[in-house]
């Protein structure tokens, strides 16, 4: 069977694991970090989070360039308000 794109991607980017760990914490607003590199796959990456986890929750990208990709940008999530930061990446 061939894999559908959406199912890689999901795959690609933990997709599932990422809903179960949010909605196992009662998180509802979901923060997604990316170092620059990966910022142009943020979009569909959000999407596919959002579609799994449904309307009760809010999933938006960081993307404020960083001055270290490895370090979590917990300023832009506050100013957000966001209740986790998942950070893609290295």
């Amino acid at each position: 069977h061939e894999m559908s794109q959406i199912t890689i991607m999901e795959d690609v980017w933990d997709v599932e694991l990422t809903a179960t760990f949010v909605t196992s914490h009662n998180y509802t607003r979901v923060a997604l970090q990316f170092p620059d590199d990966l910022l142009p796959q943020s979009p569909a990456v959000a999407k596919l989070l959002q579609n799994r986890l449904g309307p009760s929750f809010q999933v938006f990208v960081l993307a404020d360039t960083a001055y270290n990709p490895l370090a979590v940008d917990e300023v832009a999530a506050q100013h957000m308000n966001a209740s986790c930061v998942v950070h893609y990446g290295p």
